[in-house]
């Protein structure tokens, strides 16, 4: 079991996700950097889409009832782990990317995002053990349900963590268990988080013919600023406001994370994980899947561009990042049985 000592702001149970469920009016939520959470479950041999939980901002105290293995992944957290008596210090720096040791009773100390607005991701080997509400653990915080009673954690919340059947895998895969647990062989070197490009590939839209010539220009020649104001819902940007013809304006229609919304004063919205089922304002491009992840790591006043690509360019792209997780995948399992 996982307890939580002290909580910062948005810090929720994520998986994948919730599928199948938008002609209900039911948005997908889940974990923003998906990749991160599948390489970190990966290397725990957790099924990939098991629950982990997204850190949005610090500090972050959680303990452990009982000996775990976790991996850090996302953004940079400056993490430690102390022992019972939140003096001795176990591990000076929890390192991205490799299997841990989370000793019985010890506390994991996570100072927050070194950028703010940044999301890191911790998986357990086991998962957490939340119940699934249509096929999800994620939180829905919007609509309140899902992940720990569907809302963010608080201190005190106790979060049990699912079976799982390599026990020891952390000792088996000898990764980075600290000084205090003697040398271990280290066959798997762990994985790299993937830094983003804040160059965001997109393809066209359903109204991306309604938009004067000049108008698409400006949008994938100008760097567009965040702004503050975004969320998990919806990434706003601020820049060279877009001409919007009358005729881009419709009827509500059914919208996906990754569409970029332009509403009547021109400053683009791309949807993100949470984001509404239906809306109504024009939609010229859309983010392509593989780089949907980035949108984890987009922080108040950082600027970022758009480059069209073709949709077989933008299928081919999501194969190879699929592609990188099956060997990865192929690459841990055949290491845990050696």
């Amino acid at each position: 079991m996982i307890i939580v000592v002290h909580a910062a702001p948005l810090l929720t149970v994520q998986d994948l996700g919730r599928h199948g469920f938008r002609h209900l009016g039911v948005p997908r939520c889940g974990i923003m950097d998906a990749p991160a959470l599948q390489k970190a479950n990966l290397l725990l041999q957790n099924d990939p889409g098991a629950a982990g939980l997204e850190i949005s901002t610090g500090p972050v105290t959680l303990q452990s009832t009982a000996q775990h293995w976790i991996v850090l992944l996302g953004a940079e957290m400056s993490a430690q782990i102390f022992a019972a008596d939140n003096k001795t210090l176990i591990q000076e720096h929890v390192y991205p990317g490799f299997v841990t040791q989370l000793p019985a009773g010890s506390l994991l100390k996570l100072d927050g995002p070194a950028i703010p607005g940044h999301r890191g991701v911790l998986a357990i080997a086991g998962g957490i053990d939340v119940p699934a509400v249509l096929g999800s653990r994620s939180t829905d915080l919007n609509n309140g349900f899902g992940g720990y009673d569907g809302r963010a954690l608080r201190a005190g919340d106790q979060l049990n963590v699912g079976p799982h059947e390599h026990a020891n895998a952390g000792v088996n895969a000898g990764l980075n268990t600290g000084a205090k647990t003697g040398p271990v062989p280290r066959r798997i070197k762990g994985v790299r988080q993937t830094a983003p490009i804040l160059q965001f590939r997109v393809i066209r839209g359903p109204d991306w013919d309604l938009f004067a010539r000049p108008a698409l220009t400006e949008f994938l020649s100008r760097r567009w600023r965040v702004d503050p104001l975004s969320n998990r819902m919806g990434v706003r940007l601020q820049g060279y406001p877009l001409d919007v013809p009358a005729s881009a304006t419709r009827l509500s229609a059914g919208v996906l994370p990754g569409q970029i919304q332009i509403p009547p004063d021109g400053q683009p919205i791309i949807l993100a994980n949470d984001a509404q089922t239906i809306g109504g304002y024009s939609c010229p491009a859309s983010v392509i899947q593989a780089d949907l992840w980035q949108l984890a790591y987009l922080s108040a006043a950082m600027e970022i561009t758009f480059t069209e690509v073709s949709i077989a360019e933008a299928q081919g792209l999501l194969a190879a990042q699929v592609n990188d997780l099956r060997q990865l995948q192929r690459s841990i399992q055949s290491l845990y049985a050696s």
